[in-house]
């Protein structure tokens, strides 16, 4: 997809579009294993929804998305939470994996 399409849409995008959603995900993932976990990444993050509530269960997280716009609203969005657990890396996930 057009990099400048998510540019576009970083600004308009909501935080926790899915919030029940990931909160139940989440809350699955954490009864199949053993928590905390050391660390977990989230690719193609966009504003960090779910990097937001792998930092409650996981020593470390590492948060990839190509748009930088993005990983503003998490940098912004950790700021205000005071989460400092997460790492954004600005990369195509693909190349990342």
């Amino acid at each position: 997809m057009n990099e400048n399409i998510w540019k576009d849409i970083a600004g308009r995008y909501p935080l926790n579009p899915n919030a029940n959603r990931v909160t139940k995900t989440i809350g699955a993932i954490g009864r199949m294993i053993d928590l905390p976990v050391d660390s977990a990444v989230d690719l193609g993050c966009g504003p960090g929804t779910h990097a937001i509530k792998l930092s409650e269960i996981a020593h470390s997280v590492t948060a990839v998305d190509s748009c930088e716009e993005m990983l503003d609203k998490l940098r912004a969005a950790c700021s205000s939470s005071k989460i400092d657990n997460i790492e954004c890396v600005n990369r195509d996930y693909i190349s990342y994996a």
